[in-house]
């Protein structure tokens, strides 16, 4: 899944989980489980920790209906998180993140795709 897609998505499904009211019972309740758990294990894939963790939460009895919401907060918001920090651009590659006499020893090397003795002439 593209990752503003996921990112959407995931916002989506915790918009959708602040509006539920009521129990595991509600139809809105039925719907947004099993769409949230699908977007998590697309997003993440389905081995991921908070994939896991999201399908553990217990939602019955009453009492634990609060607290596997606020789990279910928990989870989104890491996701989410968890997205934003893989998507932060890197300037590994911007021009000013190299030495420039570094790059002028290696540039035959790059134009030229050696990419095995670029890594060891640099």
């Amino acid at each position: 899944m593209d990752l503003e897609l996921a990112q959407s998505q995931l916002r989506e499904r915790l918009t959708e989980l602040h509006n539920l009211s009521g129990s595991t019972f509600n139809v809105d309740f039925q719907e947004w489980q099993p769409k949230t758990r699908r977007t998590l294990e697309r997003a993440l894939g389905e081995d991921h920790v908070l994939s896991h963790q999201f399908v553990q939460i217990r939602y019955t009895p009453h009492e634990a209906w609060g607290a596997g919401l606020n789990a279910a907060v928990g989870i989104l918001k890491t996701a989410l998180f968890e997205l934003e920090v893989l998507t932060e651009e890197s300037n590994v590659a911007e021009p000013e993140s190299v030495d420039p006499e570094l790059f002028d020893h290696v540039r035959h090397l790059i134009e030229q795709e050696q990419w095995g003795q670029v890594a060891s002439q640099a």
